[in-house]
């Protein structure tokens, strides 16, 4: 039985210049979906989260370009705790 999270990245320049129509693929465990950037740079998805436990680690990636270095981040999400201490 898995859950359904929703992921967001925001992918920018240096100068913090979003870079709108651009790739991003977030993976979920072994699960790997795509979404393109939207004006403000932002991609955004629906999982699946699978047997995730009490915590599973999500990854987005955007591959590259020729004048763009290719860069991933990734953050841990958690269920069924009572916030941060």
């Amino acid at each position: 039985v898995g859950e359904t999270v929703q992921v967001a990245a925001r992918l920018t320049e240096d100068n913090d210049v979003p870079l709108p129509g651009r790739s991003v693929a977030f993976t979920l465990k072994d699960v790997t979906v795509t979404a393109i950037t939207d004006a403000s740079g932002v991609a955004a998805a629906t999982m699946s989260a699978p047997d995730h436990g009490r915590s599973q680690e999500v990854t987005a990636a955007f591959a590259g370009e020729v004048r763009r270095a290719a860069s991933a981040v990734s953050a841990t999400i958690s269920w069924g705790g009572r916030g941060l201490i």
